[in-house]
């Protein structure tokens, strides 16, 4: 395995629900303080894609990854060279046993994606050990994990691929086929339609070939945790989906992002991030527009808000896309901040909003000298992939990945189309696709 592990290293893709201040308002949507983070540590951090993206948008935060991978931390190093990256830092070490200055160090942000559910079984205790360790009194931690009982299908699924396939290729190879009788019935041609269109390689090697996979019940999880004084949040939490009409229930979910606190201190109710949050949303409005009670999600669902105030959130941060608007925008056009502080908590537990604690670096308007966000420009991150503020990936094609790369706002739309080699117009609805998917800041 550890062979198949540094030939096909893993690389997490950005997640808006594992970013730590979406962490934050889910322990505030809970009752507990949020506590504020200033230094996160990676465990199995891979290629370091994440953490680099966490990195350069919080320069005055600090990171630290590590991994066992020595080729993949090199090529995190470089990464991180690349983006003129200055506080965050690499180790090739194995979490199990830290023999650096990590010792010593203590984190208020702990994040790990998918290590739980692909190490060994007695390794899992030693996982938490160390979260348990390296936290702060006040910090948090995100784990995401393999959950049952949504993840039994993808369960059966590689036990089926382990049978037959050892690389990535033969896996692809078998899950195209899936009207054999491999697998046999909706729900896991369904689930093999889904790894195949968003598989890597190093997923492949880690969530589907890995001799050590497992998944976990939500209560099980809380469990072992308990057992170190670890208090678990779960953001899917029947209390905090009650009556909300986006969401249906995460124990359907194959993959949960679970946080992890020493403390429970009561929320001040006089505090509020979502006060202090600017809001974005991928919904938009159907049928009346003036008051629209009808709104599609991204994968074209469609749902019915009845709450008025509900209703003018959406709109006013539809037609604000891609940029996001504050809470004090918000609330011009509403007289009651209760009403409009309480519509924003259920969106945000519904995942039908975002909410982030500074202004995203979007614009909907695209100069005469476009620029791309710097993140958005540099596609090692995640090969194949672009990244986005919202801290979503999007794919581009090649040729449009090479005009990305010269929207560095010091050139103009002439000089770029005559770079390119294409015309105003072919330029003009490529900017407008780029602004669209969130990756254009002026």
């Amino acid at each position: 395995m550890k062979k198949l592990y540094e030939k096909y290293p893993f690389t997490a893709r950005p997640s808006y629900e594992r970013h730590p201040d979406y962490a934050r308002l889910m322990l505030e949507l809970s009752g507990i303080e949020a506590p504020i983070w200033q230094n996160c540590l990676e465990l199995g951090c891979g290629r370091g894609s994440y953490l680099n993206c966490l990195a350069k948008f919080n320069p005055n935060k600090t990171f630290v990854g590590i991994d066992i991978n020595k080729p993949a931390i090199e090529e995190a190093q470089t990464i991180a060279k690349d983006l003129g990256l200055e506080n965050i830092t690499f180790y090739c070490e194995d979490f199990a046993n830290l023999k650096s200055s990590l010792k010593t160090t203590f984190f208020d942000t702990i994040l790990t994606y998918g290590l739980y559910s692909w190490i060994e079984a007695e390794k899992r205790g030693r996982l938490l050990e160390v979260i348990s360790e390296k936290l702060s009194p006040k910090g948090f931690a995100i784990i995401s994990h393999n959950l049952l009982p949504g993840w039994k299908a993808r369960g059966e699924i590689a036990e089926i691929l382990k049978e037959s396939c050892q690389t990535p290729a033969q896996v692809r190879a078998k899950l195209s086929d899936v009207g054999s009788s491999s697998f046999h019935g909706l729900r896991l041609s369904e689930e093999a339609t889904n790894i195949l269109s968003e598989a890597s390689d190093g997923f492949i090697v880690h969530e589907l070939l890995n001799a050590n996979l497992d998944a976990t019940s939500s209560y099980d999880f809380r469990i072992e945790a308990e057992k170190l004084d670890l208090h678990v949040l779960d953001p899917d939490s029947e209390k905090l989906l009650k009556g909300i009409p986006e969401l249906t229930g995460f124990e359907a979910r194959t993959i949960r992002n679970a946080i992890l606190l020493k403390e429970r201190k009561p929320l001040n109710e006089k505090k509020s991030l979502i006060d202090n949050c600017w809001f974005t949303t991928k919904f938009v409005p159907g049928g009346n527009l003036e008051q629209p009670t009808q709104f599609f999600s991204p994968n074209g669902k469609e749902y019915y808000f009845k709450d008025k105030a509900v209703q003018n959130i959406l709109k006013q941060l539809a037609a604000a896309w891609p940029r996001s608007l504050s809470f004090e925008t918000l609330c011009e056009n509403n007289k009651e901040p209760n009403e409009v502080r309480k519509s924003l908590q259920q969106l945000i537990t519904g995942r039908t909003i975002e909410g982030f604690l500074k202004e995203l670096p979007l614009t909907s308007t695209i100069s005469d000298k476009p620029k791309a966000h710097e993140i958005s420009q540099n596609p090692s991150l995640f090969p194949g992939l672009i990244t986005n503020p919202r801290f979503e990936f999007v794919k581009l094609t090649p040729g449009a990945q090479d005009a990305l790369k010269l929207c560095d706002g010091t050139r103009t739309r002439k000089e770029i189309c005559e770079e390119l080699k294409v015309s105003k117009e072919d330029l003009k609805t490529l900017l407008e696709l780029a602004t669209e998917m969130a990756l254009i800041e002026a």
